[in-house]
C-alpha cells in the first residue's frame, strides 16, 4: 500500500470558508489529494487556485507565501466546512515522493524496530497524519494501542481506527493513551458539528421525556441508579411480592396473561429496576437500606435539556446572546489543570464544585443512566421502542462528549508547531435547526509575555464568516479609556452598510465610559490604519484573536 510522504514540515490546517463564492462548485472528497497555488495572502486568510476554482481558505498560521504551490489532502468535511491538510510545498514545485512498505519497513529496521504488520499500519498512520516517524513515535502508540490477534473484520476496523486516532495525538503532541485515543477515535468519527449533534440529541431527549411522561402517567417512576448490576446475579433474590412476572410461566401461581400484562409494564419497569439496583426494597423482605433513593429518569433527562444551550437564545436579546457565550466559555475555556482533572478524573474527587456541574459531568450522568435504563427497557417486549430511544439518546450523548473532551484535549496539548501562535478551540454546542450551519470560536495569545488581557492596554480582533455578510474583521484597540475600532469587510457593499451604521457602535462603546474614535471601515487586505493616533505610549499591548464561525 503506497502512502504520501510529508516534507520536512507538519502538516497545516487549511479551512475553506464557507460561504465564499469562489467555492461554487468546488466538490471534493475526504482522502483526496488536490494541488495548487497561493494567489493572495491577508493574515490568516489564503486565496487559493485549485484547478479552474478560487478557494478562499483560512491557514493555521502565517507560513504560506504567495506563489507557493502546495499539495493539499482533504482531511474532513461537513456541510459547512472543508479541513485539508497541507503535505507538501514549494517554490519551484512540490515536494512529494511515494513510499512502499519496503521503504517503510526499511526506515524501522534502521530504527531497531521489527516491522511487522502492526508496526507497518503505525507508521503508514503516522505518516500520514504528518508526525516523524521516529522509533520513540511508532513504540508510543504501540504500547497504547490495543492489538488483538483476531483476525475478524470489526476487530481489524476498530484496530485501524485506534491507530489513525493515536497517530493524530502523536502529531500534535497530545497524550497518547487508552483514554486519550478513544477521545480522539469517537470525534475523529464524527461527521456532524458540534452544533449540529446537540440540536439532534435535544430532539432525542424531547423524545424521550415523552415517552416518560407517558409511562410515569399511572404515578410509577422509572429510578435508575449509576451502579451497575448483572439482572442475572440478582433475578433469584428479588422478592416475589416485588418481583414481576417476566416469564409466562404456567407453573408460577404469580402468572398473569399478557393481556392483563400490558397494564402494569411501568411498575414492572420500576420493580426491575429498583430491585436490581438495590434502591427500593420490599417492604415486607425485612430488609433496608440507608441508600438514598434514585431519581425518576425523567427528572434527569429534564434537567439535561435545560442545561443544553438552547440555539433559541441567538434569537433573543443581546443579553441572552452574550449570557449563553460566557456560560459556554466558562465551562470549556477552564485553565489546564482542570481541563486534564475532567479527562481524568470520573468522579468529583477534586473538590472542586465545577467538575460536577458542567456539561461534559451531565452527559456522563444521562448517558449512565439511559444505558442502564436500555438494558433494563430491551428485557420486556414491550418497551422496545422505549429501549431504542433511550439507547439512541446514550449514543448521541457519548458522541457530544467525546468531541467536547476531544477539543479539552487539543487545547490543553502543548503547540506542536515552534514560533507559531496558540489558539484555544470552542465549538459553541449551539446548531440552527434544519440548517446545517454551526458556531465556532477561536482565541489567540498572540505576543509572549501575560497569559491575561490588560483590560487598559490591549488590542482585540475579532474574526467572523457570517452567512450573509461574509468575512469580516473587527479590531478593538484599548488604552486606558481610549478605544480605537476598525471594521473590514470582505465586498464594497458590505463595507458601505456597516459605515452607515458606525454612529450606533461608536455610542455604544461610548456607552461603556470610553472616550472612542471614528470607526474605520475598510476592505480585507486594506493597509491598516494608525492604531492610536492620539497616543504615542506605551506601545498596545499583547494581542488576542477571538475567531467566530456562524
Amino acid at each position: 500500500m503506497d502512502v504520501q510522504a510529508v516534507a520536512a514540515i507538519r502538516f497545516q490546517e487549511i479551512v475553506a470558508i464557507p460561504g465564499a463564492a469562489s467555492r461554487a462548485g468546488f466538490a471534493v472528497s475526504v482522502g483526496q489529494v488536490l494541488d495548487g497555488r497561493v494567489s493572495e495572502i491577508d493574515r490568516d486568510t489564503a486565496l487559493l487556485q485549485i484547478g479552474q476554482h478560487r478557494v478562499m481558505a483560512r491557514t493555521s498560521g502565517s507560513s504560506l507565501s504567495v506563489g507557493d504551490l502546495v499539495r493539499l489532502q482533504v482531511e474532513s468535511m461537513s456541510p459547512d466546512q472543508v479541513i485539508m491538510r497541507l503535505v507538501a510545498r514549494g517554490d519551484g514545485g512540490v515536494l512529494r515522493r511515494t513510499l512502499t512498505d519496503p521503504d517503510l519497513a526499511a526506515h524501522l529496521r534502521g530504527g531497531g524496530l521489527d516491522p511487522d504488520c502492526t508496526a507497518l499500519a503505525i507508521a503508514r498512520a503516522l505518516v500520514a497524519r504528518g508526525a516523524p516517524l521516529t522509533a520513540g513515535a511508532v513504540l508510543r502508540v504501540r504500547a497504547a494501542v490495543v492489538v488483538t490477534r483476531s483476525d475478524d473484520a470489526d476487530d481489524l476496523q476498530t484496530r485501524s481506527a485506534e491507530i489513525d486516532a493515536a497517530a493524530y495525538l502523536e502529531a500534535r503532541g497530545s497524550p497518547v493513551s487508552r483514554a486519550s485515543i478513544d477521545i480522539a477515535r469517537r470525534a475523529l468519527a464524527s461527521r456532524e458539528t458540534l452544533g449540529n449533534r446537540v440540536a439532534e440529541f435535544r430532539a432525542a431527549l424531547t423524545d424521550l421525556a415523552d415517552e416518560l411522561v407517558r409511562l410515569e402517567s399511572g404515578g410509577h417512576p422509572i429510578p435508575l441508579s449509576r451502579d451497575r448490576v448483572d439482572p442475572a446475579q440478582t433475578r433469584s433474590t428479588a422478592p416475589r411480592d416485588q418481583a414481576p412476572p417476566f416469564e409466562d410461566n404456567p407453573g408460577d401461581p404469580h402468572r398473569q396473561a399478557h393481556s392483563e400484562r400490558g397494564a402494569q409494564l411501568p411498575t414492572a419497569l420500576t420493580a426491575r429496576a429498583a430491585i436490581e439496583h438495590a434502591r427500593a426494597p420490599s417492604p415486607d423482605s425485612g430488609s433496608s437500606s440507608h441508600s438514598p433513593a434514585p431519581r425518576p429518569l425523567s427528572t434527569l433527562v429534564r434537567e439535561m435539556l435545560a442545561h443544553l444551550p438552547s440555539d433559541e437564545a441567538f434569537q433573543g436579546s443581546d443579553d441572552a446572546v452574550a449570557s449563553v457565550l460566557r456560560e459556554v466559555i466558562a465551562e470549556h475555556g477552564t485553565p489546564v489543570e482542570t481541563k486534564l482533572a475532567r479527562l481524568l478524573l470520573r468522579e468529583g474527587s477534586v473538590g472542586e464544585p465545577r467538575l460536577e456541574q458542567d456539561l461534559r459531568a451531565a452527559l456522563g450522568r444521562v448517558i449512565d443512566d439511559t444505558m442502564t435504563a436500555s438494558a433494563v427497557a430491551r428485557q420486556i417486549p414491550s418497551l422496545q421502542a422505549l429501549a431504542d430511544g433511550l439507547a439512541r439518546v446514550a449514543d448521541l450523548g457519548s458522541q457530544i462528549q467525546a468531541q467536547i473532551e476531544f477539543g479539552q484535549l487539543a487545547n490543553a496539548a502543548p503547540r506542536a508547531d515552534a514560533g507559531q501562535p496558540p489558539y484555544l478551540v470552542f465549538q459553541i454546542p449551539i446548531g440552527q435547526r434544519g440548517t446545517s450551519e454551526s458556531v465556532e470560536i477561536r482565541i489567540r495569545q498572540e505576543a509572549s509575555g501575560a497569559a491575561r488581557v490588560d483590560p487598559e492596554n490591549t488590542h482585540l480582533i475579532f474574526n467572523f464568516d457570517l452567512a450573509d455578510l461574509g468575512p469580516l474583521r473587527v479590531g478593538l484597540m484599548v488604552h486606558r479609556q481610549l478605544i480605537s475600532c476598525q471594521i473590514s469587510a470582505g465586498s464594497p457593499d458590505i463595507r458601505d452598510m456597516l459605515g452607515d451604521r458606525t454612529t450606533e457602535l461608536r455610542a455604544g462603546l461610548a456607552g461603556l465610559g470610553y472616550t472612542v474614535d471614528p470607526v474605520r471601515c475598510d476592505l480585507l487586505g486594506s493597509p491598516p490604519g494608525q492604531a492610536h493616533p492620539k497616543v504615542s505610549e506605551p506601545p498596545p499591548g499583547p494581542v488576542s484573536r477571538l475567531d467566530a464561525r456562524i
